[in-house]
């Protein structure tokens, strides 16, 4: 895999509005990403209202345990036809990977069932007749994925140069990555770039035939399988999210709003609320924020404030190294 520093892809958080607005610069209409807050009973009633979805996205600290495939992978010449997966080459690529891996298997056969865009539509179509270690590499090399990929990282008001011990210092951090569940031609499968294939996890059914199925029945597979990824973690990490790559309810609650129903109006005021929320924040995201940060410490000089409030950060850690010290 390459290293982040030569493959010119900056790490962008696991947010929902971010992946919403990604989704959207990539050219795809009518999707929109939301953030599952808990796994417990409660979740089939919140996916039920987020239907048709499109395909889930996992994100864990990677560890050994947790990063092994729910089953063994498939070899290239047992995958279907059609289904899109490809390696993870690049480091910080992967929470893009993960949702191109959701978008373009958003299809039956070669009609995709939702709006990608005439980009995403021909990356696919040069892509699909790669093998998965060069549809890795195209996703890595093309321009406009990692232009939109990087527009959601600050800018840089200076940069600190690499020295060893801050590379050091990076391979220490926290590792996160991502892995895809879609349902693609009767199947569920597992997308995890760093696999060396895709993984079947089974029919498009219920995975309990004892309970009644709530949800789109692909859905109660691959939740299973989070679920059993996430038991292997024995409760020692919790460090867990689970995005869910779905319709965009908006455009429809509008055409019925201007339609005059009172229902939609009240169900439309919290998405657009929502929204507004998001592109604020992925404003800010964006924004280089040095020169306020910088402007901030020369008023302060001005107006001889920030001697006293070192000393007095400076008395803080006293205090907190002293109080640590005292535990037994």
């Amino acid at each position: 895999m390459e290293d982040e520093e030569s493959a010119g892809w900056c790490t962008l958080e696991s947010d929902p509005g971010l992946f919403t607005g990604l989704v959207a610069d990539l050219g795809v209409r009518d999707v929109e990403v939301n953030e599952v807050v808990t796994l417990g009973d409660d979740v089939e009633e919140w996916l039920q209202l987020s239907r048709p979805i499109y395909g889930l996205i996992f994100l864990f600290k990677h560890d050994a345990r947790l990063a092994q495939p729910s089953r063994p992978p498939l070899a290239p010449d047992a995958t279907p036809p059609g289904l899109f997966f490809a390696r993870q080459t690049i480091h910080n690529a992967c929470a893009t990977q993960a949702l191109l891996a959701v978008l373009l298997n958003c299809r039956e056969a070669a009609e995709f069932r939702i709006a990608v865009g005439e980009r995403l539509r021909r990356f696919w179509e040069f892509a699909a007749e790669l093998d998965i270690e060069s549809r890795g590499f195209a996703i890595g090399n093309d321009e406009h994925i990692r232009a939109v990929h990087n527009a959601f990282a600050p800018e840089k008001g200076f940069a600190l140069e690499q020295t060893e011990a801050r590379r050091r210092r990076a391979r220490r951090e926290d590792a996160f990555h991502y892995i895809s569940y879609v349902p693609y031609g009767g199947h569920v499968y597992e997308l995890d770039g760093l696999s060396g294939g895709p993984v079947d996890l089974g029919p498009s059914a219920a995975a309990d035939t004892d309970t009644p199925c709530r949800l789109e029945p692909w859905l109660e597979v691959a939740l299973q399988a989070i679920r059993q990824r996430i038991g292997r973690a024995d409760g020692s990490e919790m460090r867990f999210s689970l995005q869910v790559v779905s319709r965009d309810p908006v455009p429809e609650l509008q055409r019925r709003a201007q339609a005059g129903d009172t229902a939609a109006q009240q169900q439309l005021a919290p998405h657009l609320s929502k929204r507004e929320r998001w592109e604020r924040e992925n404003a800010l995201r964006r924004a280089n924020l040095v020169p306020l940060g910088v402007r901030l410490l020369v008023a302060l000089a001005d107006a001889g404030a920030i001697e006293p409030l070192v000393a007095r950060a400076r008395e803080r850690e006293r205090q907190r190294i002293e109080h640590a010290r005292r535990k037994p």
